[in-house]
């Protein structure tokens, strides 16, 4: 009960913005339980908050392969993968955990993601497709597979694919982009910018912003 407390409180700490102290606590659960994946998964979470990737991967790990079934620790690993630059490995993690949970779309969406980083566009966009074939309306897969066609100079299916997404998430920001670039190929260069502008106006995330910021060059 002392441990379950600990990890409680860690857990409350870590959703107020307070990871150092919610490390701190997760480490005191975990000295009194240490073969508890739960708590070691969050132990992850808390050092990931503070950018401390290398070390929350090796939690990640420790946890999912002392229970392979324990789905959210591979899924934070993969993750962790990504944000590492070691795309195959997360490529890897991905791919089983679609096959293990086939009901969720965000071991597919992550999957895609880790392709596309790796330089595996037509990889990424099969797995698109099989995964619209499943959620017809999902506009994460959606763009993704809009941005993946553009990469792969396929620009009106992109065209085609994007209008799809918009329908479905007409004030997302990250689509909005998408359909920037895919206006430029067509050198349809006003209504590229106009696209850019409304996606920082609807002040998306920093990296997305970022990325807008770029477009706008």
């Amino acid at each position: 009960q002392h441990a379950d407390a600990r990890h409680m409180l860690g857990v409350a700490l870590l959703q107020k913005g307070n990871a150092a102290g919610a490390e701190e606590e997760i480490r005191r659960a975990l000295s009194i339980r240490p073969d508890d994946v739960k708590f070691r998964n969050n132990l992850g979470n808390a050092l990931s908050a503070q950018n401390r990737i290398d070390e929350a991967a090796t939690e990640f790990d420790a946890a999912a392969s002392a229970d392979p079934e324990f789905s959210d620790a591979a899924f934070n690993l993969g993750t962790s993968m990504i944000a590492l630059g070691n795309l195959s490995k997360a490529a890897q993690i991905f791919t089983d955990l679609v096959r293990q949970s086939p009901d969720d779309p965000d071991p597919l969406i992550n999957l895609v993601a880790a392709l596309t980083k790796g330089f595996k566009a037509d990889e990424a966009r099969d797995w698109c497709r099989r995964g619209l074939e499943r959620w017809p309306d999902d506009f994460r897969l959606l763009s993704s597979l809009a941005s993946i066609l553009e990469q792969l100079n396929d620009v009106e299916e992109a065209a085609d694919v994007i209008a799809r997404c918009m329908k479905n998430d007409p004030a997302g920001s990250w689509p909005r982009i998408v359909n920037a670039r895919i206006l430029r190929r067509r050198e349809c260069f006003e209504d590229a910018l106009v696209e850019i502008e409304a996606a920082l106006e609807h002040s998306p995330p920093s990296d997305i912003r970022g990325e807008a910021l770029h477009e706008k060059g």
